[in-house]
């Protein structure tokens, strides 16, 4: 804890940047304090940051400390997280089982184990932007609860195989709060599955058998979050469109034509657009919202071996890289 406080000590000079401006300086849905409002400014599922962001605006208004010094706890409470999860997938390893009937000092090397795990989740370079960065509190939240939802899910498994139901609960409970911090934590219960599968239960029908109270449980607030973005998924649309409709009449042309010299600049578009929409009674220019599902799904797989890389050799690191669609073609392949 007190590398990574060094490690980040330059935050606190830091100012607003980019989306701050919009989500905290000039959010009057934060300022006012009321639930009603605080809990859609960021959208239905950001409900968690909204409120930990208008608690910082309650206590401190706009002193950019005190948001410095809560992103930065989100991301200490999470890196302990990592050293509690390591450890617990640890002792319930078989192969460590084993290792540790013969070898005494493996206790001692399993701490080190944790820690290096933490250390690496705290110091890594590829954090910086969800700590330092205000607005991009949601990503160490989500994350914070997420690795919450897995320690937790561990701990519902007693020695014996029973379930203990409180840490269950417990467990449903961070992954609603995951989930309302970002939206990648939808992923939470399929890791969660997985790891059950590999560290706690014996075969995949133990699990079924003894351990389905708990995805169902987490099936509720997965429920909940459907229900909340189903009128924005839009899944029988495949394109979003927007249209334009541009004047372009005679007295507009000529207007523009006894304009300034410095205003001239734009008359060659004008005429070009007008002869090019002089053939139709109602011309109107069709602008595109966005991309398609398609393109945004061609684009992933160049984004996360970038992530990917920088995971591995964190350099080239960029606040806004200004990800433009992939083009189809063979360069999706490699």
């Amino acid at each position: 804890m007190i590398v990574t406080l060094l490690v980040y000590a330059s935050m606190f000079r830091g100012e607003f940047i980019f989306d701050d401006y919009d989500s905290i300086i000039a959010n009057e849905d934060i300022h006012s304090l009321q639930y009603d409002r605080i809990r859609t400014t960021y959208g239905v599922t950001r409900q968690v940051v909204a409120i930990s962001i208008a608690a910082n605006y309650a206590v401190g208004g706009l002193q950019i400390f005190g948001y410095h010094s809560v992103n930065l706890l989100i991301h200490l409470f999470a890196s302990l997280a990592v050293y509690e999860l390591v450890g617990r997938l640890l002792v319930r390893s078989r192969w460590v089982r084993l290792a540790r009937r013969g070898n005494i000092l493996l206790r001692k090397r399993h701490s080190w184990v944790c820690l290096i795990a933490a250390c690496i989740f705290a110091l890594h370079p590829l954090q910086t932007s969800a700590v330092t960065y205000i607005t991009q509190r949601a990503e160490s939240l989500a994350s914070l609860f997420y690795l919450l939802t897995i320690v937790t899910m561990i701990r519902s498994s007693g020695v014996r195989g029973q379930i203990r139901i409180r840490w269950c609960v417990a467990s449903a409970f961070c992954l609603t709060l995951a989930l309302f911090s970002k939206e990648f934590a939808i992923t939470a219960p399929a890791v969660a599955c997985v790891l059950d599968r590999l560290f706690v239960a014996k075969s995949w029908t133990r699990l079924m058998g003894s351990r389905w109270p708990l995805y169902v449980l987490y099936c509720l607030p997965l429920a909940v979050m459907l229900v909340l973005l189903s009128p924005k998924l839009q899944l029988t649309r495949i394109a979003k469109t927007d249209t334009v409709r541009v004047d372009l009449s005679e007295d507009q042309v000529r207007a523009n034509q006894r304009a300034s010299q410095d205003e001239r600049q734009s008359i060659p578009i004008l005429e070009t657009i007008r002869r090019r929409a002089s053939s139709i009674d109602d011309p109107v220019i069709r602008a595109r919202r966005g991309i398609t599902r398609v393109e945004f799904l061609r684009s992933q797989p160049r984004v996360m071996f970038r992530y990917l890389r920088l995971f591995i050799w964190p350099t080239g690191q960029c606040l806004d890289y200004q990800w433009q669609p992939e083009p189809p073609g063979r360069s999706i392949l490699p």
